[in-house]
């Protein structure tokens, strides 16, 4: 039986077995092809980690708790790249209630 395994990375493709190249597979561990170059390494990085101080956590409704950080940036650049992190959870979010919602 093939099961959908997604670790919730925002734009990876969700992988729909358990196996690839004969090796397992897992959230914890996912696989990452080395012709992508280090497609992780934009989750991992310390610039992306620089951002999280600015990032403003969802309510259960969906709505976002006001974070005086955010509020307070001037940087267009932090604002711009908190704007898409939070975009690009949204959409995991919607991908996610599909799954769900489908079965």
């Amino acid at each position: 039986m093939k099961r959908l395994l997604s670790g919730g990375w925002m734009n990876r493709e969700p992988i729909d077995h358990d196996e690839i190249g004969g090796v397992r597979v897992s959230r914890q561990n996912p696989p990452e092809d080395i012709r992508e170059g280090c497609p992780g390494g934009w989750y991992r990085s310390r610039f992306v980690a620089s951002l999280h101080p600015f990032l403003r956590t969802r309510t259960e409704h969906g709505m976002r708790v006001p974070n005086p950080f955010f509020d307070r940036c001037t940087d267009d650049l932090v604002l711009q790249l908190v704007l898409y992190l939070e975009e690009q959870q949204e959409a995991f979010e919607a991908w996610a209630f599909g799954q769900v919602i489908d079965g």
